[in-house]
């Protein structure tokens, strides 16, 4: 498969059950996968740039367990990163070691419905959480004693505060007063200014933001306090392309929905043509790496140096190695995803969490459609497919970041729900029946409570295009969570094997017996969402006897 874009070409191999074999760049970059018998991925290897630039290699080796679950990672400089896992297929402890000596360890306390409960880190001690009994997580205490609250309210708004009280919102979720900081919105809800003070004759605007959009509503500069200009350009899929800021402009090259060539370009501005001028000279060349077709970045290849990126049970980074074994960097988030420590070459892996790339010129992180801000906790423009996202709140990121992250800026709601039998499963994405007819929910409510009866296959719900809804379990897990999509993209593994590693096999990820209890509770689960929807419109449901 051959794919060029802004004249730099890609080209992938498959096997024939769909998963990539090789990939190979005109930029410079070639990716090698290995497998075993079952399609588990044994090896990956991966050399980047040129030799003008300084070409590097990495490579890493992968050990499963009897379920598939992978137990060994094999790094370059002898750093060995081994995990273990609980009944159900969680995480639970996860630790580093070189030379037979553990460098650090991670240790993962779960409750029910996948809520983390705590995380006790060998270096920087124990990190609590609790959650509302619907599953929000809406406090932290770390080790240092600090406490960070992520109080909601009914429509999602979030709130630093115990008390509720430091924060202002308008409809929809817009965040109008966030402590001393107000914000100002266009008519697309895009947000358009941020600073301190009330804007008012007396009371100026001091450390003023502004944002300006383009007319399909992607960022297209940012104008800082300093009055400095941040500028972005995207490609027709809405990819990013460059951001210049002063006299450096960074271009990237996509393999797909993650950059797979990121470099820098020396720019000068002519007074005499009033425009700036780009040199055609590459500096900083890097190659990520991701694990095979997700967005969780496994290493970077920068210069001719290679650096593997170790991350925790959510994808997110946490630490860099170089090819000796010597740990380069470390990070930890908060909830919302702020920096709250870093040591060693800061900025070095500017992921926060899945699907963001973080600015430091603009405080913003680029999650693909939209961009996320971690000082707010919130998306700074609406979400794209609107109410279909699930919650009229449609800057929200989602419910609990210790177990969801929004990988392309689409999702801004998390279902929770239990069936008749006691099975407890998150659903995100489509979850919203705002757009279907009454007659279609009524269809939608019969069929599956007939289904529950004995008395039929059940109807799943639809989008706006009339596509039909997938309840599909995330990496094939039986605990979940669940991602409502769209079945044309549920039919195509191939294009996220990260999402389906079994792909299309009968008999893999969920037993007999776990597809069984899973149908029932689908069933009951459109039956709760088209009842809830019918009685928004006090629409009465004529209930059929057995």
């Amino acid at each position: 498969v051959r794919e060029t874009a802004d004249g730099n070409t890609i080209l992938r191999t498959y096997d024939h059950t769909g998963r990539i074999l090789t990939l190979d760049s005109t930029v410079g970059a070639s990716l090698r996968y290995t497998r075993n018998a079952y399609g588990e991925l044994e090896g990956f290897t991966a050399t980047g740039g040129s030799d003008a630039d300084g070409a590097g290699s990495w490579e890493s080796a992968h050990r499963h367990d009897t379920l598939g679950f992978e137990v060994e990672r094999i790094l370059p400089g002898g750093i060995v990163r081994s995990f273990a896992y609980d009944d159900i297929g969680r995480l639970v402890d996860a630790r580093t070691r070189k030379d037979s000596r553990t460098r650090h360890m991670r240790r993962y306390r779960w409750g029910v419905a996948d809520r983390l409960l705590s995380v006790e880190d060998s270096r920087r001690g124990e990190t609590r959480y609790s959650y509302t009994p619907t599953g929000q997580l809406e406090r932290a205490e770390y080790p240092d004693g600090r406490v960070q609250w992520r109080k909601s309210d009914q429509t999602g708004n979030l709130y630093p505060d115990p008390d509720m009280k430091l924060r202002r919102y308008l409809g929809g979720g817009r965040l109008e007063q966030d402590g001393e900081w107000h914000c100002e919105y266009d008519a697309d809800g895009n947000l358009t200014e941020r600073y301190l003070g009330t804007g008012r004759w007396l009371d100026g605007k001091k450390d003023r933001w502004r944002y300006r959009w383009n007319a399909d509503g992607s960022l297209a500069k940012v104008v800082r306090p300093d009055k400095r200009e941040v500028e972005f350009t995207y490609d027709a899929l809405g990819r990013r392309l460059s951001k210049s800021f002063g006299t450096t402009m960074t271009r990237w090259v996509w393999n797909g929905n993650v950059p797979l060539h990121q470099w820098k370009q020396h720019r000068e501005y002519s007074v005499m043509e009033d425009r700036w001028n780009t040199d055609t000279e590459r500096r900083d060349m890097t190659v990520w790496l991701f694990d095979e077709d997700s967005f969780v970045p496994v290493a970077m290849i920068k210069e001719g140096r290679s650096y593997s990126i170790l991350t925790d049970q959510l994808g997110t980074p946490t630490e860099a190695y170089d090819a000796e074994g010597n740990e380069v960097w470390s990070r930890v988030l908060d909830m919302d995803g702020n920096v709250i420590g870093e040591t060693g070459n800061k900025g070095m892996v500017p992921f926060l969490f899945q699907g963001q790339y973080y600015d430091c010129e603009t405080g913003l992180a680029y999650n693909r459609f939209r961009y996320y801000s971690p000082k707010m906790g919130m998306y700074v423009s609406q979400d794209p497919i609107g109410l279909e996202g699930g919650i009229l709140n449609l800057y929200g990121y989602v419910d609990n970041t210790n177990a969801w992250s929004d990988i392309l800026g689409l999702i801004s709601n998390i279902v929770t729900f239990t069936d008749s039998h006691g099975l407890t499963l998150e659903v995100g994405g489509y979850t919203g029946l705002s757009h279907m007819k009454t007659s279609e929910l009524e269809a939608l409510y019969h069929a599956n409570n007939d289904a529950i009866l004995g008395r039929g296959h059940g109807l799943a719900g639809i989008d706006k295009m009339g596509n039909k809804i997938i309840l599909h379990h995330y990496k094939q897990r039986a605990q979940g969570p669940i991602v409502a999509m769209p079945k044309k993209h549920h039919d195509k593994p191939h294009t996220n094997p990260g999402q389906h590693p079994h792909g299309k096999q009968k008999g893999m990820g969920l037993t007999e017996n776990e597809r069984v209890s899973f149908n029932q509770w689908k069933h009951e689960f459109w039956r709760h969402q088209a009842e809830a929807e019918l009685k928004k419109r006090n629409k009465k449901i004529n209930y059929r006897s057995k």
